[in-house]
């Protein structure tokens, strides 16, 4: 072969080396273009799904959520309509949620008819349950692409762990309201229960001690003068203990529904408390505050008074304390009262019969409290004594 049939071939070979290796460098070029358009795709759906769990985590109303979320995926995917469309939700108790219809961007339905737009719908679903569908809507002319629809998809497991757990917590605040409710009417029940033994403590067993009182009064003076003292000191000991009987009785009255409460408010009734207390036990209990301008509800002042009898018999029975104080506050719209004493205090390490009972009397202020829609917060420590604070709404 001559030089010039070598030459010829030596070009055809380089010729054909170098076309292969031009399309090799544009297969790795498109490769790599493609491989940056998967990446951003991937990115704006780590941004996209990221916006949502934002908009999750900021909102536990479902209304609030839904809109949020509805106005961030429009502006995401560039739509200029959308709906979100909740199911029937049987929730706790079998309490049944309304469906919900949140519209964004919507001018009419009369683009849809005309099929000016086009519709992508998604399920909306949580704990492979289906709350609902989304449906976001374009320009027939732009339409929906693969990736617009796994964009939507992923986003739609998103919102709808965000929905499942907003319906959870109304379902909590309903079970929550329902039972202040019910503690409310457990606490008007009992001071009803309690009013109503006060008045046939009176009207029966009061009245009936005073008669037997009288009639042994009238019996000794119709006894004979040479009456043996035996049958007279046996007189005495009846009237003695009808006596006693019947002021035992009146202090039980008293502690079940207290007339000063009735008259003159929670001030008064909690300094009249406090005597009585300090004249039972020894222990000085000072009472600060000023008369409310208006007079507080009559369900306020229940609860009040009866945390501070709670509180001071247990002062009374664990303290050990030589000082206790109430402080009893107001503003426009609540009333704290801060009970607290300078006894052994209370060590939550302890285990014993002694503080399970004063925790089971804790349990019950508190509940009284709640019932009103108040809070009740106790703060102890050993040898610090215990303050109770409690406050509700006027």
């Amino acid at each position: 072969m001559d030089d010039a049939a070598r030459t010829k071939d030596q070009l055809i070979e380089e010729l054909t080396r170098l076309r292969r290796r031009v399309a090799e460098l544009e297969t790795g070029e498109t490769e790599r273009a493609q491989a940056a358009e998967e990446l951003k795709q991937q990115n704006a759906t780590l941004a996209a799904l990221n916006a949502m769990a934002v908009i999750v985590g900021q909102s536990l109303n479902l209304e609030q959520l839904v809109n949020a979320a509805l106005a961030k995926i429009i502006e995401i995917t560039g739509a200029l309509a959308g709906t979100v469309q909740l199911d029937d939700n049987t929730g706790i108790q079998n309490h049944k949620t309304d469906s919900m219809v949140v519209r964004w961007g919507y001018t009419s339905d009369k683009a849809i008819e005309n099929n000016r737009w086009t519709g992508l719908e998604i399920p909306i679903i949580a704990q492979e349950q289906t709350l609902g569908r989304l449906v976001v809507f374009k320009p027939t002319v732009q339409g929906w692409q693969d990736q617009d629809e796994q964009l939507l998809t992923a986003i739609g497991y998103e919102l709808g762990v965000g929905i499942a757990k907003a319906r959870l917590f109304e379902a909590m605040e309903r079970q929550s309201n329902q039972l202040r409710v019910l503690g409310q009417r457990v606490v008007e029940a009992e001071e009803a229960e309690r009013r109503r033994l006060a008045r046939e403590l009176h009207d029966q067993v009061g009245q009936s001690l005073t008669a037997i009182g009288i009639n042994l009064d009238i019996l000794s003076k119709l006894l004979p003068e040479d009456i043996p003292q035996q049958i007279i000191s046996r007189l005495d000991d009846m009237r003695t203990l009808v006596t006693q009987t019947n002021k035992r009785v009146r202090e039980v009255m008293v502690n079940l529904r207290p007339e000063m409460l009735d008259d003159y408010g929670i001030l008064a009734a909690l300094r009249w408390s406090a005597e009585r207390f300090t004249n039972r036990t020894g222990i000085p209990v000072q009472v600060n505050g000023k008369e409310a301008e208006s007079r507080l509800s009559i369900q306020v002042e229940n609860v009040l008074y009866r945390v501070a009898q709670e509180a001071l018999t247990n002062v009374a029975k664990h303290a050990q304390a030589t000082q206790v104080t109430i402080n009893l506050t107001f503003d426009a719209h609540y009333v704290q009262m801060i009970v607290a004493d300078n006894g052994v205090g209370i060590n939550p390490t302890e285990q014993t019969l002694s503080n399970d009972v004063r925790r089971w009397g804790t349990a019950i202020m508190a509940e009284r409290v709640e019932g009103v829609n108040g809070h009740f917060s106790l703060q102890s420590a050993p040898s610090q004594g215990v303050k109770i604070i409690v406050e509700v709404p006027r």
